[in-house]
């Protein structure tokens, strides 16, 4: 039995959150075919989600780095880095 979610299922509840308050959610990424290469072939440090959030008579930007429990920031992902 696995007590924590993957990295994929956390963006995924996270997506379904966002989309229930009305946010604009764009995943910044890709889906590779298996085998291929992991990782994105994006700028590094660029974040997981970017959604823009309904604020009164504009919106606000949130972006978010998912990680499942345990996982790391590059230091591209850091503050500053």
């Amino acid at each position: 039995m696995r007590l924590h979610a993957s990295e994929k299922q956390e963006q995924q509840a996270i997506l379904e959150l966002l989309r229930l308050v009305k946010a604009r959610v764009y995943v910044l990424g890709t889906v590779r075919p298996k085998g291929d290469y992991p990782g994105t072939r994006q700028t590094p440090g660029l974040p997981d989600l970017e959604a823009w959030l309904p604020h009164g008579n504009g919106c606000h930007l949130l972006k978010i780095e998912v990680k499942a429990v345990g996982g790391r920031l590059s230091d591209a992902q850091r503050p500053g880095g």
